[in-house]
C-alpha cells in the first residue's frame, strides 16, 4: 500500500502563496471585465485607445489565459490590448507576456500593446525583453509597465475617473478622507446599479486590505464605511464560495482539534502521528470518518494503522 507523499512546508507556503495571487487576480480583472471601456482609457491618459471589442483570452492549447485582452482603436488605426495584473513580482513575467503577444499577434494579424499592471510589488522585470544568443541580440520584445502606488490617487479622484475608484487603495498619496470621498462618489454613481458598484466595492476592499495604505484608527475609519455595504457584498456569488470555503476549513480546523483530543487521551504514544494528520490541510469528510474509525479501533496497533493509511491510496 502506497503512503501518499506529505507535502514539505515550502510546497504548502507556494500553494497559500498561489491561492492568495488568485484572490487578487480574480477581483482585479473583475473590475476591469465589466467596464473596460472607462477604466483602461482613464488608466492610460491622454494618448488612451478606444475599446472596441473584448477579445477570447484562450491564446495557447494547453489553454493559457491572459487576463484581458481588446481590440482597441487609436487614431483610426485598430490594435490588441493585452492587460495584465501581477500581483506578486516573477522574473518570468517578460516571457510569458512574450507568449501571449506572439499569439495574439498571430491569431488577429495587428499590432499588440502588451500591459503590465502591478498593484502591490513593484516590477522586477523591465521592457524590453532582450533575447541574445552570445554577442548576437536575436529578439527584443518591447512592453509597457503600471506601477500603481506610484500613481496619485488625488489625481484620479479630482477627475472623477470612478470607474477606476476601486484601485485607488493600491495607488499613491491616499488618505482616509480621500478613500471615504471616493466610496461616497461610488454609491452615488453607482445608484442605479448595484451589479457595478459591488465589483467597485470588493475591489476596493481587497485592495484596502492588501496594501494597508493608512495608520490604524485611518484605516479602520475607512473599513467601518465599506461595513455599511456588508449584506451587498455578502450577496455576491464570488464572495459566497469564499465565505463557504473559509466556513469549511474552520470545520475541518475544529475536526483536527478533536482528533488530537482523541488520539492523546487513548492513545498517547501515537500523538506525533495525530499531530501530522492533524496538519496536513485534509478535508473535513476524510477527518471525520477517521475520527470515527479510531474511536471503534480495538487498540492501539490497530489505532497507528488507521492514522499512518486510512484513507486507503
Amino acid at each position: 500500500m502506497t503512503k501518499k507523499a506529505r507535502p514539505d512546508a515550502h510546497s504548502k507556503s507556494a500553494s497559500a502563496t498561489n491561492a492568495q495571487k488568485q484572490v487578487y487576480d480574480n477581483v482585479l480583472k473583475r473590475l476591469v471585465e465589466k467596464q473596460a471601456a472607462s477604466i483602461i482609457p482613464l488608466l492610460l491618459g491622454p494618448e488612451a485607445l478606444e475599446v472596441v471589442e473584448e477579445l477570447n483570452i484562450e491564446v495557447l492549447i494547453p489553454p493559457r489565459r491572459t487576463d484581458r485582452a481588446y481590440k482597441t482603436r487609436s487614431e483610426d488605426r485598430l490594435e490588441v490590448l493585452d492587460l495584465e495584473f501581477e500581483t506578486t513580482a516573477s522574473t518570468k513575467t517578460d516571457k510569458r507576456l512574450l507568449i501571449y503577444h506572439a499569439i495574439l499577434l498571430e491569431k488577429y494579424d495587428l499590432p499588440v500593446t502588451s500591459l503590465l499592471i502591478y498593484p502591490f510589488e513593484e516590477p522586477v522585470v523591465t521592457s524590453p525583453l532582450v533575447e541574445m544568443k552570445g554577442s548576437k541580440e536575436i529578439l527584443r520584445f518591447s512592453y509597457q509597465t503600471l506601477y500603481l502606488p506610484n500613481l496619485n490617487a488625488h489625481s484620479f479622484v479630482e477627475q472623477g475617473a470612478i470607474p477606476v475608484y476601486g484601485l485607488l487603495p493600491a495607488m499613491g498619496q491616499v488618505s482616509d478622507e480621500l478613500l471615504l470621498q471616493a466610496i461616497e462618489e461610488m454609491i452615488q454613481y453607482y445608484q442605479e446599479d448595484d451589479e457595478l458598484l459591488r465589483d467597485e466595492l470588493l475591489c476596493f476592499t481587497v485592495l484596502l486590505r492588501r496594501a494597508q495604505p493608512l495608520p490604524e484608527v485611518q484605516f479602520a475609519r475607512v473599513l467601518r464605511r465599506i461595513h455599511m455595504f456588508d449584506q451587498l457584498l455578502e450577496e455576491d456569488p464570488w464572495v459566497k464560495e469564499k465565505v463557504a470555503e473559509g466556513a469549511a476549513k474552520g470545520e475541518a480546523k475544529g475536526a483536527s482539534k478533536e482528533l488530537l483530543r482523541l488520539v492523546q487521551g487513548r492513545y498517547p504514544a501515537l500523538l506525533h502521528l495525530a499531530k501530522a494528520r492533524a496538519t496536513k490541510g485534509e478535508p473535513l469528510d476524510v477527518l471525520d470518518a477517521l475520527i470515527e474509525q479510531l474511536w471503534a479501533a480495538s487498540d492501539e496497533q490497530a489505532a497507528r494503522s488507521l492514522l499512518e493509511t486510512y484513507p486507503a491510496s
